[in-house]
């Protein structure tokens, strides 16, 4: 029961009740309302631990306890309570039980049990006629004598007051109670301008007012929205050094030795956001540059004798001991996919990729090549566009590399469209699973929470025959998301009830095949929010003929000399690119031969299909240097 109830979305807990309806034939309808049913943390959504942190007989106990808890809810008498006593004080001391036992109780005989969660035990010690054990309520998980008793007065007042029917209504007014609290003080909040805490820096040692409680910490490190998973790893990493404090290059050095940089730097500006977004109380001013310092936030940081020290908050590392999470979460040295995962601030160590390296290698023009990356870098968004052949694909993956300074393939992602790609393949989607339906993402939201978690890094998406698919459909909502203007704001996606957006840092390249008929379905919507970069064939640049030059092949700069011609009868969108001849490197008399008779001819016979006496003599005329 602790793995259906913990936070996942209801949806998903829906379809697992349908199934579950169906399979063992039940005659009553599911339910589609869970509101007030006392949730646990994914993390933590067991009341055992891994089998070298826990008892011997802890599984044994919690059956004992399940066994017992039915038999006082049918019969309470004197012995079964002493005995419900005697399990309940032995399973809360268990490691990974705690609260979480009394909901658990809850859910097995909701209307005998009721659950001490957060909800609960806050609307309990503000509610009118419960102060006999508002008292109770406010310190650590009581005993199991303490435990009847809260319930046992409970449900006096219960008795006694028409307000609430049983223990689940007033567990649902509880969860109520407490979204309107959360919605009254949200609103306060935005009515309120936030206090501005300023960051100091006085004999080496950085200082600023940041009063954020263990509790706080606790709420924060459970919500994957604050603590995106690297960030979690980070904080995990510094938690595991001697007093939990060190410079941000050795505690990289030790923890992710494989990597060559400071992968935190980046981690930590995305987490200090999110935690002044969380608490919604504060912004963050620093004297001494432009920008907050969001070091500051989760550690206190002063100047050692070699290095800038920075060590973890004491509340933070109370809330992690308190959680337990340094026996849950891997350490970062056995897990680099963490940083694999778009989580380093600065790049691994890899092949530099410069300017040059890309006029080499594309045939543009130097102005062309600053203009191309000028504009993708200023609009976000760049499509590339030309006849077959003028080397799109080529183009856009060495455009990523000169904009990265590198071959840096971690940071760039490529799909292809097709007519039957959609929004649950590119963005997000239920996919069947062995018991029901999976809310999954695609590549393009698992590449935009890579680039969010590194933004100081660009990251690019490529999109190969972008033309091919129907925007409309794969797109969604996210075209408003894609202009520049909106980078970086929230939207609600239509799958899952998320708020998501699309980082500044990622850039997006699309390219389309002139030729291809399917053009016109492009609309007016997604054109506005691209610019159109169109790439032509480079017979005449410097750079062709330069590798003409170097190929010293006869047949080879005649062929090319009668396309050349060919071209002008085409239509621009249409016209044949150089890459038809240099793609495999140094081309033979045999790959001149194929690439005529199997690429070019029946190009040709598509393009002028009702003109057969045009397509002839054409192939003649491209034969004829083949002989």
């Amino acid at each position: 029961m602790a793995l259906f109830n913990k936070q996942m979305k209801r949806e998903k807990r829906s379809v697992i009740l349908e199934h579950l309806q169906k399979e063992l034939d039940l005659p009553v309808e599911s339910p589609g309302n869970f509101d007030g049913i006392p949730l646990l943390n994914p993390q933590r959504a067991t009341f055992y631990w891994f089998a070298e942190k826990r008892g011997e007989n802890d599984i044994d106990s919690l059956w004992e306890m399940f066994r017992i808890a039915i038999t006082y809810a049918d019969r309470p008498d004197t012995e079964t309570r002493r005995e419900f006593i005697e399990l309940y004080d032995r399973c809360i001391k268990q490691r990974g039980v705690k609260v979480n036992l009394s909901m658990g109780l809850y859910w097995i005989r909701p209307t005998c049990f009721l659950g001490l969660d957060k909800y609960n035990r806050l609307y309990l010690q503000n509610a009118d006629g419960f102060e006999e054990v508002a008292d109770e309520l406010s310190k650590d998980v009581p005993d199991g004598e303490k435990y009847l008793y809260i319930i046992d007065q409970i449900r006096k007042k219960l008795n006694q007051d028409e307000t609430y029917r049983d223990f689940v209504d007033l567990s649902q007014k509880a969860w109520l109670a407490s979204k309107d609290a959360k919605a009254d003080k949200k609103a306060q909040k935005k009515l309120q301008e936030l206090e501005v805490r300023q960051v100091t820096v006085k004999d080496g040692v950085y200082t600023a007012n940041i009063d954020i409680t263990t509790e706080e910490w606790k709420q924060m490190l459970q919500d994957p929205d604050v603590f995106y998973p690297p960030a979690l790893e980070m904080v995990l990493d510094w938690y595991r050094q001697p007093e939990h404090r060190g410079s941000n290059k050795d505690v990289m050095r030790k923890t992710h030795p494989t990597y060559k940089g400071t992968p935190y730097n980046g981690i930590v500006k995305s987490l200090g956001k999110r935690i002044i977004w969380f608490l919604r109380r504060f912004e963050l001013r620093d004297s001494q540059s432009e920008g907050p310092t969001y070091w500051i936030l989760p550690f206190e940081g002063w100047y050692g004798e070699k290095h800038f020290i920075w060590k973890l908050r004491d509340e933070l590392v109370q809330a992690i001991e308190e959680l337990h999470l340094d026996d849950s979460i891997p350490s970062a040295i056995e897990s680099d996919e963490a940083i694999e995962a778009g989580a380093q601030g600065e790049n691994l160590t890899s092949e530099p990729y410069t300017e040059a390296d890309f006029l080499e290698e594309v045939y543009l023009a130097p102005e062309q090549f600053r203009e191309l990356k000028e504009r993708l870098l200023r609009k976000k968004n760049i499509i590339l566009q030309g006849a077959p052949g003028v080397g799109k694909t080529y183009c856009a993956k060495r455009l990523a590399w000169a904009i990265l300074g590198s071959k840096d393939n971690d940071r760039i992602e490529m799909v292809q469209f097709h007519p039957n790609y959609s929004y649950e393949d590119f963005m997000l989607g239920y996919r069947p699973e062995k018991d029901g339906f999976e809310l999954r993402p695609g590549p393009f939201y698992r590449f935009c929470k890579k680039a969010e978690a590194d933004p100081e890094q660009p990251y690019i998406f490529i999109i190969d025959e972008l033309n091919r698919g129907n925007l409309s459909k794969i797109f969604g909502e996210l075209f408003v998301l894609l202009e520049d203007g909106y980078r970086g704001m929230p939207l609600r996606l239509m799958h899952g009830d998320e708020l998501f957006c699309i980082p500044k840092n990622l850039l997006l390249i699309g390219m389309m095949n002139t030729a291809d008929r399917s053009l016109a379905l492009v609309d007016y919507a997604l054109r506005r929010r691209f610019t159109f970069f169109e790439l032509e064939p480079a017979f005449d640049s410097d750079g062709f003929i330069k590798w003409r030059k170097q190929v010293a092949s006869e047949r080879l700069d005649r062929l090319v000399e009668e396309v050349k011609c060919l071209n002008l009868e085409l239509e621009s969108g249409w016209r044949i690119g150089h890459s038809f001849f240099c793609e495999h490197g140094t081309p033979s008399d045999a790959d001149l031969a194929t690439t005529v008779r199997h690429e070019l001819i029946p190009l040709l016979r598509e393009y002028w299909f009702d003109e057969p006496d045009r397509v002839k003599k054409w192939e003649e005329r491209l034969t004829h240097f083949l002989q």
